[in-house]
């Protein structure tokens, strides 16, 4: 599906799956989905099943430099191509700090690799992360981790290194990230903070926070249906999709011309 979509973000509701339930799930337009769990291809079917968009992704310890890119991006392949779902995310955090740069060029150049076989990325880490640029040369899409208010200030660097139109914040979906506390006060005004995007996806910590589950699925990163119909036209504009989609808004404007003579 790359050829004709293009390697972009999934759009909507996302959220990181912990090991809940189907029905619990089922609330979102997207699931990133734990490879390493072993009823992840059984989640994944179920959920393609429910015309949900389904991503793979593996935790930071899966993606640590001493790591056998291959072995890891084939796992994902095969997972994907055994599945239908959509694409996989990236997530390298821990240890990457200290890895250099020729480590990091590695494994950007892999995920280059794998979507020019037709597979799409997804890259995350936590925002404060030096790789950024080098990940971003890859092709895949990019989510900052914006846990806290305070995260919200590295937004600009990520969407300056992947594009505004690749760039989907990843969001807490869990009342105490790190040194911060979210109630039914703060959270809202947070999740207002946020750029404009395609989708989001929310990190939780089970089947708990109810009412911050409710309040994200309220809530739209695109705001609007008028901006998210703007959003798609800049999404898909560079895309055979986009130019089909603009072709054809040619030729019905014509006809509908001529008609009105």
């Amino acid at each position: 599906m790359i050829s004709l979509l293009g390697n972009l973000p999934p759009a909507g509701h996302g959220v990181y799956a912990r090991g809940q339930g189907i029905d619990y799930l089922k609330r979102f337009d997207f699931v990133a989905v734990n490879i390493d769990r072993g009823d992840a291809r059984a989640t994944a079917r179920a959920l393609k099943a429910l015309g949900k968009g389904v991503w793979f992704y593996r935790t930071p310890g899966g993606w640590t430099p001493d790591r056998d890119d291959a072995v890891t991006i084939a796992l994902h392949e095969d997972a994907v191509a055994d599945t239908g779902a959509d694409g996989s995310i990236c997530d390298a955090e821990n240890g990457w700090p200290g890895a250099d740069s020729i480590r990091a060029l590695a494994l950007s150049d892999a995920l280059r690799a794998s979507i020019e076989r037709g597979f799409r990325w997804g890259f995350t880490s936590y925002p404060e992360f030096r790789h950024r640029e080098i990940f971003a040369r890859s092709g895949a899409w990019g989510s900052p981790q914006v846990y806290r208010p305070s995260d919200l200030r590295l937004w600009d660097k990520w969407s300056a290194s992947f594009g505004m139109r690749m760039s989907i914040p990843s969001v807490s979906l869990w009342p105490s990230p790190q040194d911060y506390h979210f109630d039914q006060e703060n959270y809202r005004p947070y999740l207002d903070a946020m750029p404009l995007a395609r989708g989001s996806i929310g990190w939780t910590t089970g089947e708990g926070n109810g009412w911050m589950v409710s309040e994200y699925l309220s809530w739209s990163p695109s705001r609007d249906p008028v901006t998210r119909a703007l959003l798609f036209l800049q999404a898909y504009a560079p895309t055979p999709v986009g130019i089909a989609i603009i072709a054809a808004l040619v030729v019905l404007f014509f006809l509908w011309m001529r008609m009105r003579r």
